[in-house]
């Protein structure tokens, strides 16, 4: 007798996110960029948003963070460009934030996935940085966030 073994996902438990909605949604976000002129473009929300970097010639990291409602998981797709490059010099970068401490992603163009583990209460968002605030900003585009309380797990299926 033979058995064949098919891969399903798993459905995620009730309540986990997709894109920035529900304890994500716009109005549990807060955007920090001091005397920068760095931004936020909401025009596509809650699918995906831009976060641009300050370019006034004022060093300012651009942030947008919010809460973790509860233990999770955070996953996101990134896609970071910058025309602030001189003689393979980077001055612009991307990368997110978890509790204050600062991970970075990028500092040339390219893109990815991350996921990464929050507890309840942690602060975490994104930041564009620059270090000399002139020459073009950095932009990162995020969509697919999604939050998860579980991870998805593959699992077999016996079709027997």
């Amino acid at each position: 007798m033979s058995t064949t073994h098919d891969s399903s996902i798993v459905d995620t438990p009730a309540g986990d996110v997709q894109d920035f909605e529900g304890p994500y949604a716009e109005s549990h976000w807060d955007f920090h960029g001091g005397s920068g002129n760095g931004f936020v473009d909401k025009a596509n929300l809650p699918s995906s948003l831009k976060l641009t970097g300050s370019n006034n010639s004022i060093n300012q990291d651009t942030d947008y963070l919010t809460t973790a409602d509860r233990d999770g998981h955070v996953m996101f797709d990134w896609k970071f460009s910058s025309t602030d490059v001189v003689a393979e010099e980077v001055y612009d970068g991307f990368g997110y934030l978890l509790n204050g401490v600062f991970t970075e992603l990028a500092t040339h163009e390219s893109e990815n996935v991350v996921l990464f583990d929050v507890k309840a209460g942690d602060r975490f968002g994104f930041r564009v940085f620059t270090l000399d605030a002139q020459g073009g900003p950095g932009t990162v585009l995020i969509k697919n966030f999604s939050f998860m309380s579980d991870l998805m797990t593959t699992i077999p299926i016996d079709n027997s």
